[in-house]
């Protein structure tokens, strides 16, 4: 019996292993399908981490990685310090993708400026997303009723070098008036101390709404939104078209019962011509699909239309969202045009 269990052992053992080698010369014989190429990284500046362009940086990323591996692209979010920094990041290929407001776009593509090492004849739009508005609020009790009588007052018109300040300096041009602020320059943190020191009666800023800033400062101490219309804002945006008018809704602050009119400046999706137009189209084909997602993101994007996201563009549309747009039957917008001289 023993004999018998040893042979029957041996031959079983035997046919495992003609069987598994059998498997292998079978497995071996058939082709190897080839790796799945990695996701590319893409990097989106966008702006600091409270900011509008911040989130409508992340609600693009989110929408693109939905479909990473069907794209090849995977969306990340760089904080970066603004505009300006995300200009100079795509000229120096820091960043793929960078959020600009369109006069900073229009400067550096048409200007000897020393914010930029050179013209940046590269680059390119893809798509036009939220409007920063130009903002005066003020301390209920000071007397200021408009932006002539803000201009000799102990306004912040912004940190040296930002975006308000930019667009504060056109605004006192328009005015006539010489560039001198009677206060420092202020971070936006240092506002309601100066306020309650009494050393501060407004700010000056541009900015998407609501804002985080205007809001600590409106909940802390009884403030007022100031209008930005008549003649010499009349006069700035003839001379800028870059600038749209439009009102601050609202609701946004506390005491801000009232659509308050003013002007902004919209923000840009910028890229380079580095991009191809096979890498970019399926991009802004999901963008342009998925919309609904990128308007839930904050407020200020809910002003996002099909029919806008191309209008206004500071700079060329890139070649593969004219692509798309044709593919739709789109007439394409023309990009805005050089400013004028000195400006």
């Amino acid at each position: 019996m023993a004999a018998i269990r040893l042979i029957r052992w041996l031959a079983v053992g035997w046919l495992a292993v003609a069987a598994w080698a059998a498997a292998g010369e079978e497995a071996a014989s058939r082709p190897v399908p080839p790796p799945k190429p990695a996701a590319r990284q893409w990097m989106v500046g966008a702006g600091s981490y409270y900011s509008v362009s911040h989130a409508a940086a992340s609600a693009l990323c989110q929408a693109l990685n939905r479909h990473g591996l069907a794209l090849g692209v995977r969306c990340a979010v760089e904080e970066t310090g603004g505009s300006v920094h995300n200009l100079n990041a795509l000229a120096s290929g820091e960043v793929d993708w960078g959020l600009v407001r369109a006069d900073d776009a229009l400067t550096a593509f048409w200007r000897d400026d020393p914010r930029f090492p050179e013209k940046q004849k590269n680059l390119r739009t893809l798509l036009m997303l939220h409007t920063e508005w130009a903002t005066l609020m003020v301390r209920e009790e000071a007397d200021i009723q408009d932006l002539t009588q803000a201009l000799g007052q102990r306004v912040d018109w912004g940190g040296r070098g930002s975006a308000g300040e930019r667009v504060a300096q056109a605004l006192f041009r328009a005015c006539q008036t010489p560039w001198k602020p009677l206060t420092g320059s202020l971070a936006p943190s240092e506002w309601l101390r100066e306020m309650k020191k009494e050393r501060l009666d407004g700010v000056f800023t541009v900015v998407g709404h609501p804002s985080e800033a205007l809001d600590a400062l409106a909940s802390a101490l009884p403030m007022r939104l100031l209008p930005l219309t008549g003649p010499n804002t009349d006069r700035l945006l003839d001379r800028h078209p870059v600038f749209l008018r439009g009102a601050i809704p609202p609701g946004y602050y506390p005491g801000s019962t009232e659509a308050v009119s003013t002007f902004g400046v919209r923000v840009a999706l910028l890229t380079t011509v580095q991009k191809t137009s096979d890498q970019i189209h399926p991009l802004i084909k999901t963008l342009f699909e998925g919309l609904e997602a990128l308007q839930n993101a904050h407020p200020a994007l809910r002003e996002l239309k099909p029919e806008t996201l191309l209008q206004g563009a500071p700079v060329p549309l890139h070649s593969g969202v004219r692509r798309y747009a044709l593919e739709q039957g789109w007439t394409l917008p023309p990009a805005l045009p050089e400013p004028e001289n000195g400006e």
